[in-house]
């Protein structure tokens, strides 16, 4: 009975076996791995009320709500201005690779209206502002000129050859007054209406 049993176990193995192939005598595989590409940007909005430079909480957009043409301390502007404005904080990882950070912004458009020469964006570097935990210290490379929010490319910053990461803010305003080349302020015959756009942030190694 034990023998049966044995036999009948050795021809169960030799069918699995059979079922195997021996074609060649050699065996390929494929292997597959992606690499991800390390080319991040990471960004956090905070809004700020007129000169000061405490934020007043987060933000999800540059939304600078009903304009006004009064200033803080109740003085007449004689424009259409937001007393309201943002800082967007910006950190690259390039995994070492120099880079910069550009914004572009296409129009602040309503029908065929636009605001687009009072909208106003000032790269910024704080020494103070904590990486990690610990403040990012001296800028280790070049931040960029304020500018018409409303362009194409425009460079907030230009990292040093080590790619550091850096916390780069773009603030961004609707003044009563610039020194900005190309900025006019919104005259009281501007037609009302609800003006939008969009501001595209992009790092770019460089």
């Amino acid at each position: 009975m034990i023998r049966k049993a044995t036999i009948a176990l050795l021809a169960v193995l030799f069918l699995g076996m059979s079922s195997m192939c021996y074609a060649d005598n050699i065996v390929n595989v494929d292997v597959n791995a992606q690499i991800p590409d390390m080319l991040e940007l990471s960004s956090w909005i905070k809004y700020f009320m007129d000169e000061n430079q405490t934020p007043l909480g987060d933000a999800e957009s540059f939304d600078f709500e009903t304009l006004t043409h009064t200033l803080e301390g109740g003085g007449e502007a004689g424009v259409w201005f937001s007393r309201k404005w943002f800082t967007i904080y910006l950190v690259a990882n390039t995994g070492g690779r120099r880079y910069q950070l550009k914004q572009t912004c296409t129009g602040v458009t309503s029908g065929g209206n636009d605001i687009n020469s009072a909208f106003v964006v000032t790269p910024n570097y704080s020494e103070y502002d904590e990486l990690g935990g610990v403040p990012q210290g001296p800028i280790p490379g070049t931040i960029g000129v304020p500018n018409l929010a409303v362009s194409t490319d425009h460079v907030l910053y230009t990292s040093d050859t080590g790619g550091l990461a850096r916390i780069i803010q773009g603030i961004y305003a609707i003044p009563n007054e610039s020194e900005v080349t190309g900025y006019e302020s919104i005259s009281f015959d501007t037609p009302q209406g609800v003006y939008g756009g969009e501001v595209v942030l992009t790092a770019v190694l460089y």
